[in-house]
């Protein structure tokens, strides 16, 4: 049995999912186990660092974050929807958490930098429906596979007992910096309800109006301004950089397709806070990678819609620096709003950039322009957004970013994408240009690339999770897959007159991401015709009766 650390005026659990989650690695963990639970890191910066549990072992420390999350879990390793809610995968936060006690470990006893500080996610409750990816799964556990996680070094490549030696200073350091955990963040009106983001200076919250505790929660980005990290005049810099950045965000305005500030004040700590929008709905990451169909249409109006954010934010000398899938979200009536502006670059003259050592690994690199990875190709400008914006709209319809390795565009431009619209396929080489100064200025090329692009008049759709297009047990991705080879036999030419609600208009539209042209197997395709032949009234009339001639 493991033995727990207790820290003076600790409260204990902040909810039951915590409690059970310790009270487990407690009991069942063997002895020369130590487990600290509820606990507070404070940088110097100002910052502070909840840890729900901390494991100290006898070949490496373990970080594990506790999540009581319950019902339908999907994502990947970057991002997950919990119940239609769109959330920051936690490996992340808890990898950085991890970073930081490593940190102080090494800066108290420096014999203690050779310690190996591991991140893990326990989900204190099996969720009803777990559907992450193979890289998303990782390091995130049920608490019987914690267990047996936290006891078998080999899961990390490190010896038995390898650090038995510094339990003891480890300990002892820990003891001296941890501190019990202060209770709910309070800033000004408003309260926290998860941590999304931490940095050495800044971190960013989901909260909700105290005074409100019903209307729609909001973000907050927090500025932490240290007189312990920061002389005097780096503090007059810094909080003047602060400042200017976060009027340019008011000075942007509301927009439509857009998620800009509404407010910012400072705290008696003389932090600054900056309240976002917390727009429901779900990410495009979410929706492509859930399976839910997107129409060729559908693939235009995002990023047309970007197209719009992008230009109302280069207007405002504003720089988004990290246009992709994870930052783009999806309302429920089908509108696609620009997110994030966190890492954004300001064009007005003194403003600094908050792109921080450390920011890249933490991002996807599929997305990033060149320029962000290496300053010497050239300076960050609006084309950085339109580089960015074309690897996503090259996503859309080949299903995978053109490059894995921003680098590699100056290697030529990808294969042309023959399910794509000639206009936009014609312009993506010039977006997607390695050399800053080779792409478009400003947006107005690639909208009208995207004008000359519709098939169709927008409809503006619910943009539900799968299961809504699984009401036959039959997923719609893989009827269309059986419906395309049935239209093709039944029209081996499809010139795009035929009526819109008709079977082959709509497989016409859909992009190849979604709809592959492979042929469904002879076994399968009875099932197909009765299946469409069945949902006749999502497709039309006309659907049923070209799909019930064939």
């Amino acid at each position: 049995m493991a033995r727990l650390i207790e820290v003076p005026g600790n409260a204990g659990p902040i909810n039951d999912g915590e409690r059970r989650v310790v009270k487990a690695l407690v009991e069942g963990l063997p002895d020369g186990y130590w487990v600290a639970a509820n606990v507070e890191l404070a940088e110097p910066s100002g910052q502070s660092f909840d840890y729900d549990a901390i494991v100290v072992a006898p070949h490496a420390v373990y970080v594990i974050e506790i999540k009581d999350w319950r019902g339908r879990i999907v994502g990947d390793e970057r991002e997950w929807q919990v119940n239609g809610d769109v959330r920051r995968a936690p490996i992340l936060p808890t990898q950085r958490k991890a970073r930081v006690l490593k940190s102080h470990l090494a800066a108290r006893m420096p014999a203690l930098g050779r310690v190996w500080v591991e991140a893990a996610v326990a989900l204190a409750t099996p969720p009803a429906h777990l559907a992450l990816t193979p890289e998303g799964q990782r390091r995130t556990f049920l608490v019987p596979d914690l267990l047996r996680f936290v006891t078998d070094p080999s899961q990390i490549a490190k010896p038995k007992d390898g650090i038995t030696d510094l339990v003891g200073p480890i300990l002892r350091v820990f003891g001296s910096v941890a501190r019990r955990r202060s209770g709910p963040l309070i800033f000004g009106h408003y309260e926290v309800l998860e941590t999304l983001e931490q940095g050495p200076d800044e971190a960013w919250y989901r909260a909700r109006h105290r005074l409100f505790p019903d209307v729609p929660s909001v973000r907050l980005r927090v500025v932490t301004l240290s007189t312990y990290a920061l002389n005097e005049d780096q503090l007059r810099a810094r909080r003047t950089q602060v400042l200017r950045e976060t009027e340019a965000l008011l000075r942007m305005g509301s927009h439509p397709n857009v998620i800009t500030a509404r407010e910012s004040f400072q705290d008696d700590a003389g932090r600054i806070i900056v309240v976002l929008d917390d727009t429901p709905g779900r990410t495009l990451r979410q929706r492509l990678q859930d399976g839910t169909p997107m129409t060729v249409q559908e693939c235009i109006d995002v990023l047309q819609d970007i197209c719009h954010a992008l230009t109302h934010a280069h207007a405002h000398g504003v720089v988004h620096r990290q246009v992709e899938p994870q930052t783009i979200l999806l309302t429920d009536d089908g509108t696609a709003r620009l997110a994030r502006f966190g890492l954004a670059k300001f064009l007005t003259e003194g403003a600094a950039t908050v792109w921080q050592k450390g920011t890249i690994d933490e991002m996807d690199p599929r997305y990033l322009a060149p320029e962000l990875v290496n300053s010497q190709v050239g300076a960050v400008g609006p084309s950085t957004d339109l580089y960015e914006l074309a690897t996503v709209a090259y996503e859309l319809f080949a299903g995978h970013p053109p490059f894995e390795d921003p680098m590699r565009a100056f290697a030529g431009a990808p294969p042309r994408l023959e399910n794509m619209p000639a206009p936009l396929a014609d312009i993506l080489p010039n977006l997607l240009a390695g050399q800053p100064d080779l792409r478009p200025t400003n947006v107005q090329p690639l909208l009208s690339a995207l004008r000359h692009s519709h098939v169709g008049e927008r409809v503006k759709r619910v943009t539900g999770p799968k299961s809504f297009y699984e009401t036959l047990g039959i997923s719609l991705t893989a009827t269309l897959r059986c419906a395309a080879s049935l239209a093709a036999e039944a029209f081996p030419v499809c010139t795009g007159s035929i009526e819109p609600l008709t079977i082959g208009s709509l497989l016409s539209r859909y992009s190849m991401r979604t709809l592959n042209t492979r042929r469904c197997s002879v076994r399968s395709r009875p099932f197909a015709r009765s299946t469409i032949h069945t949902s006749s009234g999502q497709f039309g009339q006309a659907g049923r009766a070209k799909v019930s001639g064939t």
